[in-house]
C-alpha cells in the first residue's frame, strides 16, 4: 500500500545499492559501482515520473540532504539528465511493448484512461 513503511528487505536492497564506493555517478569507481549508481539514477527517474514530481526535485535542499545521508558519494541527477534518463527509459519500455505486440496473436484493442485521482 502507498504510504506504508518499506519492508526491511526493501531497505537492505536500497542500502546495498547506495552503499557502493564510487566517487560520483560519472564513473569514479569500478564498473559495478557505476552500474549500481546507474540503477539508482534509473530509480530516481522512475520516482519523478511515477509521482509526477518536478524535474527540479533533485536540486532541492531537502532532497540533497536526504540523498547525502543515504550515501555521500552519490550525486543526484541534474534536471537535464533526468530528462535524458526519462527519454531513454521511455524508448526502452516502448521497444519492450512493441516486441510483445509483434509476438501477440490476433488483434489488440487499447483503452486509455486519462483520469487522475490526486
Amino acid at each position: 500500500m502507498d504510504g506504508d513503511i518499506p519492508a526491511s528487505d526493501d531497505i537492505q536492497t536500497i542500502d546495498k545499492r547506495l552503499s557502493c564506493g564510487a566517487s560520483s555517478n560519472s564513473g569514479g569507481g569500478s564498473s559495478s559501482d557505476s552500474s549500481d549508481f546507474d540503477s539508482v539514477r534509473r530509480a530516481m527517474c522512475k520516482m519523478v515520473i511515477t509521482d509526477g514530481l518536478s524535474l527540479r526535485t533533485s536540486e532541492r535542499v531537502g532532497f540533497k540532504n536526504f540523498v547525502a545521508n543515504l550515501n555521500p558519494h552519490f550525486t543526484p541527477s541534474k534536471p537535464i539528465d533526468l530528462v535524458k534518463d526519462a527519454v531513454n527509459y521511455h524508448n526502452e519500455e516502448k521497444k519492450i511493448v512493441r516486441d510483445e505486440l509483434q509476438r501477440a496473436p490476433g488483434r489488440i484493442c487499447f483503452t486509455i484512461d486519462n483520469m487522475r485521482d490526486d
